[in-house]
């Protein structure tokens, strides 16, 4: 419908008011020139039009301009909901201004003019997208590409309307391009037709932010491209082919190909990788993503000095294919088998050089090793080792395994192995050190020597079939060294079987032969199923009569000295309840097993079963004799019960604690874990240090004491520098070696204890021990030392270690003026008020520093004095009223007389005295002695305790 007033003069002029509703475009299209509509490109062109405004000019060249609305548009394909503004016309320009178009959630605003010329429509526009969808825009400009997304920016559209030129700068929001989401782009962008120019674009993705610029030609790429921080645990195709992803990659390169294909190639860059199974510290090189499939060419993987460069492709699919070689150079072994899904022994590293070839699929690979390593190390020597495996599935063929140590040996394999079961290997080794491969399982086994042999290794993993023959020169067990062992033998069924075993060592021959099953510690550690506990143990050995230093082959160290004998036994049953049968006979044994020294021992001992009877066995140890008999009860080779007999005469034991001959009669009996040790234990010539312990330590065994302990002569305690006393008494040993307990009472007859500096003699004292406390005594003692003008008395009492120390002096004086006495500071004091006019004479002060001296000094000359002198006393000491040293010996002479002889080191004017004491009976001396200034003595000590 059309509404129009005003005026249209005779002339041909107008003046309209034009109002108009509802017009069909379709209807008005045609009216244009056909040259316009074909060079416009517009296709169909549809719409219902209002319009509100004016029509002024001449008929022949009329200037129309107001509001126009068009519902339910169309052009060039596409569709509007609405669009609006006004607008004016006069040949040839059609003018907009303030134009929206709406469509959907889509707002676009539109100004500039339409210039129809002869050659058709050109377009001068300009818009901005306040909203709106990127494909719509891309169509436009007669663009269709993979990509979505919210736009909002600036557009400009110039040039003929058929192929207008399109430029701008739009940024797009929570789009897909390619099939990959990205969170936000922008792209600055010049276009005409299907070409378009990309000035600059940044993209931000889960994959990482991209940045480039480049040209796009309809379909056709080619786009400088650069990737930052492109997180590889966004690719799951990735990660399902390797097994594992992660870090961080930068991509510098181009992109091609189509939108629909695209190609990318370049270069990676990263750091702190793991791929798969592999941590790496950085990876370089050139990439290539095309078709699904990402191509490899030199990409070069770092750890520390290890390199692997790979070349190849992997196709990226839901069970991934790849075909992929890689070369790597100083690989540790370790880290190399992971490829294998191996493991190598424990302990055993390398540096290898070499190939690895991975193919198939994710489901079913193969891989390929070939492999140099070099720089190995096992045991004691350097190893160099080649190896060729190829793994597919659950079968690894081994085509040559050799290792060469530096040495000379080498030790061979081939053969095929499957982790589900079955074993088919054989083993070839020539002069090859066996701790190499022994301590691959236990590194502390001992067993050292050259191997030469073969053997087949059939079956399955956990349930190994083998069998072959040695021979081990040079040999050596922990200390023991030994000529030469040789044999066969065969393992089946978790029980191995020894054929023709001998060892040779200092001219004498050990045999084994027989079955036992395989121990369950020893197959844990080759990680193989045990013997079942009723395979029985059916075993001989044999030592003909000669040497027995052999025989320290069983334990690894030096333990016989010399021995000469034979031993033949016979060892069968279930493992767990192996009979022993046969005899072991010695004489002129001798050997080390600290605290103890053997020698001249000589015995015999039957093997009955489950028992072990000790017919005799006698030596001489510690310069004393000893001698024993009885009977042990087994249970498989372990001690279960012992009833044994041992004497002890003039045994001489030394540890930490205690010094002395030691006369023993005891018996041992009951369970092995905590047997009953009863008798009795005299001491002679014996010195207890109190810093020391029993034993030297804990004692690794344990047992039950009832045994009574008596000294023959006076015992000599010591106490670091402060104590030397002389005691003598009779205890009740209890508890257990562990904890034990004393019971009774020691009197002491003399001695020394040094406090605050000061030597007090031990007048009387007395310890009494208590089963319920241990082995701390309750003690009381008393001593005397002369200070001057004054003598001290010192009384310590109390229970160990909560001692009281109390002083007193006669004539009676105050706690402080004792203390002066005693301290070094009190000296100087009383001599400095003492000197004339306050001075104090060199000398003087020399005196007291003297005696600090003969602290630090002389203590170490009076015990290596006393040592080498065999003297019981010996000590360097100055007197209080002279300045001057002097020297004291003291020795027994026999058990109860002990003689004491002192003399000053005055060169000049010596003095000298000699002094005995001899003890009546326990509490009564006899005392007598003589000195240089002519003086002589008698005395009668008596000691009465009520």
């Amino acid at each position: 419908m059309a509404v129009a007033s005003g005026e249209v003069s005779p002339e041909g002029e107008l003046a309209l008011a034009v109002d108009l509703r509802q017009v069909d475009l379709a209807e008005l299209w045609p009216l244009l020139p056909e040259e316009w509509r074909g060079r416009a490109g517009a296709g169909e062109v549809r719409g219902r039009l209002r319009f509100h405004g004016r029509v002024e000019g001449s008929l022949a060249d009329p200037a129309v301009s107001g509001w126009f609305g068009v519902a339910e548009a169309a052009w060039r394909d596409r569709t509007f909901e609405r669009a609006e503004g006004y607008l004016r016309w006069q040949r040839p320009r059609l003018e907009l201004e303030q134009v929206a178009i709406l469509h959907g959630s889509s707002a676009y605003r539109l100004e500039g003019e339409l210039l129809f010329e002869a050659a058709g429509p050109v377009a001068r526009l300009t818009g901005e997208v306040e909203r709106g969808e990127i494909a719509d825009l891309l169509r436009l400009a007669g663009v269709s590409w993979d990509l979505k997304g919210e736009a909002y920016g600036q557009v400009a559209l110039h040039g003929p309307l058929s192929a207008p030129a399109l430029e701008g700068k739009v940024s797009v929001a929570k789009g897909r391009v390619a099939g990959q989401d990205f969170r936000r782009a922008e792209i600055q962008f010049k276009g005409r037709g299907r070409e378009i120019l990309l000035d600059s674009f940044t993209i931000e993705s889960p994959l990482g932010s991209g940045y480039g610029s480049g040209t796009i030609q309809g379909e056709e790429l080619a786009i400088d491209l650069r990737i930052e921080q492109v997180q590889l645990a966004a690719f799951p195709q990735l990660a399902a082919s390797l097994g594992r992803a992660a870090g961080t990659v930068e991509f510098t390169g181009r992109l091609s190909g189509t939108l629909k294909d695209p190609h990318l190639g370049g270069e990676v860059k990263a750091q702190s990788l793991v791929l798969g199974p592999y941590l790496l510290d950085r990876a370089a090189g050139p990439v290539e993503y095309r078709g699904g499939r990402l191509y490899l060419t030199g990409l070069r993987l770092q750890r520390g000095q290890e390199e692997y460069t790979l070349n190849g492709e992997l196709a990226l699919q839901p069970d991934p294919a790849f075909e992929v070689k890689v070369e790597f150079r100083r690989a540790r072994l370790s880290e190399l088998l992971k490829i294998a899904d191996q493991r190598p022994p424990a302990g055993v590293e390398a540096l290898c050089d070499g190939t690895a070839w991975l193919t198939g699929r994710a489901s079913h690979p193969r891989v390929r090793v070939n492999l140099l390593a070099a720089e190995g190390r096992r045991g004691e020597g350097d190893l160099t080792a080649a190896l060729a495996m190829e793994m597919e599935g659950e079968r690894v063929s081994l085509e040559r395994f050799l290792v060469v140590q530096k040495g000379g040996g080498s030790l061979s394999a081939r053969g095929t192995w499957s982790t589900a079961g079955a074993l088919d290997l054989s083993v070839a080794a020539e002069s090859f050190a066996v701790e190499s491969v022994l301590r691959m399982w236990d590194p502390a086994f001992p067993l050292e020597g050259k191997l030469s042999g073969q053997a087949r290794i059939t079956g399955s993993a956990v349930s190994p079939c083998l069998e072959g023959s040695f021979d081990l020169e040079d040999g050596r067990m922990g200390e023991v060294p030994f000529q030469r062992a040789e044999g066969t033998v065969r393992l089946a069924e978790g029980a191995v079987e020894l054929e023709g075993l001998q060892v040779a060592a200092d001219g004498q021959l050990l045999q084994v032969e027989g079955r036992i099953p395989l121990p369950p510690a020893l197959a844990e550690r080759l990680s193989v199923a045990a013997g079942a506990a009723a395979t029985p143990v059916d075993l001989t050995v044999s030592l003909p009569r000669g040497s027995l230093k052999i025989l320290n082959l069983a334990w690894g160290r030096q333990a016989i000295q010399e021995g000469r004998g034979a031993l033949n036994l016979r060892l069968i049953g279930p493992w767990d309840e192996v009979g022993v049968y046969g005899a072991f006979q010695f004489e002129q044994l001798s050997l080390s097993a600290p605290p103890f020294t053997v020698a001249e021992g000589e015995g015999r001992l039957l093997f009955r079963g489950h028992q072990v009877v000790i017919e005799r066995a006698s030596a001489q140890v510690n310069e004393g004799t000893a001698a024993g008999r009885g009977i042990l009860t087994l249970r498989g080779l372990a001690v279960q019960e012992v009833d044994l007999y041992l004497q002890a005469e003039d045994l001489h034991y030394s540890d930490s604690f205690l010094d002395g001959l030691i006369d023993a009669d005891l018996s041992l009996r009951g369970p092995a874990n905590l047997p009953l040790l009863q008798g009795r234990v005299q001491l002679a010539r014996t010195t207890l240090n109190l810093g020391g312990h029993l034993g030297g330590g804990h004692s690794p065994l344990d047992a039950a004491l009832d045994v009574e302990l008596t000294n023959a002569d006076d015992v000599r305690i010591v106490g670091g520098e402060s104590v030397d006393v002389r005691a003598y008494g009779r205890l009740k040993i209890g508890g257990t070696l562990r904890e034990p307990t004393l019971a009774g009472r020691a009197e002491a007859t003399r001695g020394v204890i040094v406090y605050l500096g000061t030597v007090f003699r031990v007048s009387e004292g007395s310890a009494v021990f208590t089963s319920l406390h241990g082995i701390n005594p309750q003690l009381e003692v008393k001593a005397q030392a002369r200070a001057e003008d004054a003598l001290i008395g010192l009384r310590i009492s109390g229970q160990v270690p909560e001692l009281d120390l109390q002083l007193s002096s006669d004539p009676p004086l105050s706690e402080e003026e004792i203390l002066e006495r005693l301290a070094l500071t009190g000296r100087i004091s009383r001599l400095l008020r003492g000197g004339e006019a306050g001075e104090v004479t060199g000398q003087e002060m020399l005196s007291l520093l003297d005696e600090e001296i003969r602290g630090t000094v002389f203590k170490g000359l009076e015990h290596a004095v006393r040592d080498v002198l065999q003297l019981d006393e010996f000590r360097l000491e100055r007197g209080f009223a002279e300045e001057q040293v002097q020297m004291q010996f003291g020795k027994y002479l026999v058990d109860d007389l002990y003689v004491t002889y002192s003399r000053s080191l005055n060169l000049e004017k010596p003095d000298e005295s000699l002094r005995f004491e001899y003890r009546l009976k326990p509490g009564v001396v006899f005392t007598s002695g003589f000195d240089s200034r002519g003086e002589v003595w008698l005395g009668l000590e008596g000691k009465l305790r009520f």
